[in-house]
């Protein structure tokens, strides 16, 4: 084998056991923060679940829900892509009544709007309780 040839070969077997390089964008959209944080402990209810996610979200696929302790959905469906967002980037849940003393999760699941990612979905759930 020539030095270029075995060059190569070294270079794609290592890609192999090690994965793409840390550059290359991931095809996956995902959630960089919310309102209330993950973990978060409040001491009311809050008008509003925030999610903000680092990419544009398909706004027919892209689901957002909150449900309580026993895992019944506490909103009506009105959770979903926030169209004031010019970004496309954030989900809002508007809740429709005040949140009693409790756990709550926040259930999402996204779909990019990108293209050339449509057909790669991310889901995730972050948790936060109300009172002390």
């Amino acid at each position: 084998m020539t030095s270029g040839r075995l060059h190569a070969a070294t270079l794609l077997l290592a890609m192999l056991v090690l994965g793409p390089p840390t550059g290359i964008a991931l095809a996956h959209a995902s959630l960089v923060r919310s309102e209330p944080a993950d973990g978060a402990r409040l001491p009311q209810s809050p008008p509003r679940i925030v999610a903000w996610f680092d990419q544009e979200l398909d706004t027919s696929r892209s689901t957002i829900g909150v449900f309580d302790a026993q895992g019944n959905s506490i909103e009506d469906d009105t959770g979903g892509v926030d169209l004031t967002d010019p970004n496309h980037a954030s989900m809002i849940v508007a809740l429709p009544q005040a949140l009693k003393t409790g756990r709550y999760l926040v259930r999402w699941s996204v779909v990019s709007a990108d293209p050339n990612h449509a057909d790669h979905s991310t889901k995730g759930e972050f948790a936060f309780e109300i009172g002390d």
